[in-house]
């Protein structure tokens, strides 16, 4: 069994104070003398990004400053600059830096240092619509040249990217080429948090949901524990009452894909027409609760604020950093917030996670996508990160979890030509150079002779997620050697 999974990854390219230069769109845009080699930088540059909250652990991870989105990020004509998240400020103060012996074998991690990244997690529809991927008029091909990179958990479709690539006008000056660049992967954990007066015992039987219960759970249809846990010892007055569903508020990619697992087992309640933030039964008591802003943290805050408890589903690094992961030395069955063991088509439960334990030193805090791979549609080979990867979708494969996903990066092969007829600032080569150095960074696996991560994808088993299948990345490897300017 498959499942779409599409995830923008998303990351921003910072407000540039100089001046929109036009530059033909036939011109060649190999980097120059002074920007062709690893770090290679004129000075001080901020490189920001926007787009999918799924991808905010492994930013912080990689050393990008996680910003709170601004009061109008999906405005392609927005900033989309945010004030600094004061909760992760004190161990990100200065971002991803980059320097030539950090890219040796012997060499530490990079350091704070002259780069700066910044990214903005407001959902993968703000990453496509940054680059014009977009069908919608007003929004096709229409470009925010503030972000040198972006993402999404859904890719953009061939349309999208036909958009994206013909730019504000249909005349071949201003003509670009969107890259979609796998960088990590992760599975989509479906939490809950039990109402008060309510128990359940911490082990796999009781913490489980089967396929059938998965989705009559977020089609609105099956709205008491009982129905939602039916292997569940469940004690307490409080289990009596009825089951929230609490969703996303923004169009998200990670919505995308738990969507086509549960089209997978009903494909009735979640046909392909149905929009993206729509959900079934959505009236009177069973009416789904949104998170008050974009992003995966303000869903599960929702949730963690209800009395009366809901299920919801989130990347697994949000589920852990929001508590759902499982609680210990609170005493039996008093942990009220969870994941889930789902079922997979075989009738085996699986966590979404290596380990379930909270907090413990030493635990690998990666998901349990290690075993997972990846097809495009009809068994055809892997797309190149020049064409629509929308069709991608993971194997449920003999071990793991079953609701996989990857991300995804956005990136203009020559972001010069994507500068023709932007209304926003002109992205520099100085940015484009240090936007390609970020990426590659993000999907390198490389270590210190002590074994101590010190490139992107060793880092994301640390952050909640897992590194590429070696024939994914083989493409986003690929796909990121060719950018220049």
């Amino acid at each position: 069994m498959s499942f779409k999974n599409l995830l923008q990854t998303s990351i921003a390219v910072g407000v540039v104070s100089a001046a929109f230069v036009a530059l033909p769109g036939s011109a060649s845009a190999a980097f120059d003398a002074a920007h062709d080699t690893t770090c290679e930088v004129s000075g001080p540059v901020t490189v920001d990004g926007i787009g999918a909250s799924f991808q905010r652990q492994a930013q912080l991870k990689w050393g990008a400053q996680v910003l709170a989105p601004d009061a109008d990020p999906l405005s392609p004509y927005a900033t989309g600059f945010g004030f600094l998240d004061l909760f992760n400020a004190s161990t990100n103060p200065t971002g991803h830096g980059c320097s030539a012996a950090a890219r040796t074998s012997a060499g530490p991690p990079p350091v704070p240092g002259s780069t700066l990244v910044r990214y903005t997690p407001s959902g993968s529809g703000a990453g496509r619509r940054a680059f014009g991927a977009s069908t919608t008029v007003g929004q096709a091909g229409v470009r925010n040249t503030n972000y040198a990179f972006g993402g999404a958990d859904e890719a953009p479709t061939a349309a999208e990217i036909a958009a994206a690539n013909e730019g504000p006008t249909t005349g071949s000056g201003d003509n670009a080429t969107l890259h979609t660049i796998p960088v990590a992967q992760s599975s989509v954990a479906v939490v809950v948090k039990l109402p008060a007066n309510c128990t359940v015992a911490a082990n796999s039987t009781n913490r489980r949901i089967s396929r059938t219960a998965l989705a009559a759970a977020f089609a609105g249809t099956a709205t008491t524990w009982s129905t939602v846990l039916p292997g569940a010892t469940l004690t307490g007055t409080g289990c009596s009452t009825p089951v929230t569903r609490v969703a996303r508020l923004d169009s998200s990619g990670t919505t995308f894909a738990f969507k086509n697992y549960l089209r997978a087992i009903d494909p009735t309640s979640f046909p392909t027409s149905q929009g993206n933030t729509v959900w079934p039964n959505d009236t009177g008591s069973t009416a789904v609760v949104r998170g008050a802003a974009n992003g995966a943290g303000s869903q599960l805050d929702a949730l963690n604020a209800r009395a009366n408890g809901g299920i919801a589903y989130a990347d697994l690094a949000t589920a852990r950093d929001k508590g759902f992961d499982w609680q210990t030395g609170l005493g039996a069955n008093s942990d009220p917030t969870f994941w889930l063991y789902v079922e997979r088509s075989t009738g085996v439960y699986a966590t979404p996670a290596v380990s379930n334990n909270a907090g413990a030193t030493g635990v690998n805090r990666g998901s349990n996508c290690v075993n997972t791979t990846y097809a495009n549609a009809g068994g055809a080979a892997l797309p190149a990160t020049t064409a629509s990867w929308y069709d991608v979708t993971a194997n449920e494969t003999s071990g793991g979890y079953s609701l996989c996903a990857l991300t995804y990066a956005l990136a203009w092969a020559q972001p010069s030509q994507a500068n023709v007829g932007s209304l926003q600032p002109a992205i520099t080569q100085d940015q484009a150079r240090a936007a390609r150095d970020y990426l590659g960074f993000a999907v390198e696996e490389k270590t210190g002779l002590n074994g101590t991560p010190r490139a992107g994808q060793s880092q994301l088993a640390e952050a909640g997620y897992q590194k590429l299948p070696e024939d994914v990345r083989t493409e986003a490897r690929t796909g990121v050697s060719t950018l220049t300017w």
